[in-house]
């Protein structure tokens, strides 16, 4: 069992276990950006979407703490053409926890379950994807804005906090993603604009129907090279 997924943890795809290392694939995506609605980069190119995918090297030596280290090779697209633009590293720590509650009474006897994670990362990336978004080329570089030549190093310093409460097929949920910039390599750009980015959701969920086949334990999964050893292992 190479591939988990619950509705606490999200989904994992397993490379390599051992012990309470795990060798896990990853990524993560960045929407695109109209340049004409953008006053910084006003008569640039469109930014495109991006994507990054890549191994990530997790440990879960702690209970309720999980420590991971990331590698990913980022991807960009306008869907005309297609580049590799890059990689962002990135080290993050997360904190789970859960417990029971009363719950809504919505139904006799049920029992709530309230989870919640808080995670802090630091991300750092390459010349050319700090470029894909802070290199001001000379030629479109005005009097307000001009012209940069982006730096690797540190990207971003990232914290996020989530909690749910669920009572049987029904979940509340909220979140707040923190976004810091004041270390940033290229913060001296001039399409740099905020120090400080923040984001907010909240919603409500109610599961209408699944699969009644639980969540695979944690313990019991494998990693993809373990699976593959094993099968060529001589009787």
């Amino acid at each position: 069992k190479i591939l988990r997924a619950d509705d606490r943890e999200g989904a994992h795809l397993y490379l390599l276990k051992s012990g309470a290392l795990t060798l896990e694939l990853s990524g993560a995506g960045f929407p695109a950006l109209d340049s004409s609605g953008n006053d910084a980069r006003k008569d640039m190119e469109d930014l495109p979407w991006l994507l990054a995918i890549g191994p990530q090297l997790v440990s879960r030596a702690i209970s309720d703490v999980e420590l991971g280290l990331g590698v990913y090779q980022a991807v960009s697209s306008d869907f005309r053409m297609t580049r590799f633009t890059g990689q962002i590293f990135e080290a993050k720590s997360t904190f789970f926890w859960s417990g029971k509650w009363r719950g809504w009474n919505l139904q006799p006897n049920e029992t709530g379950f309230i989870d919640g994670r808080l995670s802090i990362s630091l991300k750092g990336a390459s010349r050319d994807l700090q470029g894909l978004y802070y290199d001001v080329p000379l030629e479109k570089s005005t009097t307000a804005r001009p012209a940069f030549d982006a730096r690797a190093g540190h990207l971003s310093t990232d914290v996020s906090y989530f909690q749910r409460f669920k009572t049987g097929k029904a979940s509340f949920f909220f979140g707040l993603g923190l976004s810091l910039y004041q270390w940033a390599e290229n913060k001296n750009s001039p399409l740099h604009r905020s120090d400080t980015n923040m984001t907010a959701l909240v919603g409500l969920n109610y599961i209408l129907g699944g699969c009644e086949r639980p969540a695979v334990p944690q313990e019991d999964t494998s990693g993809l090279i373990n699976t593959i050893r094993r099968k060529n292992e001589p009787f």
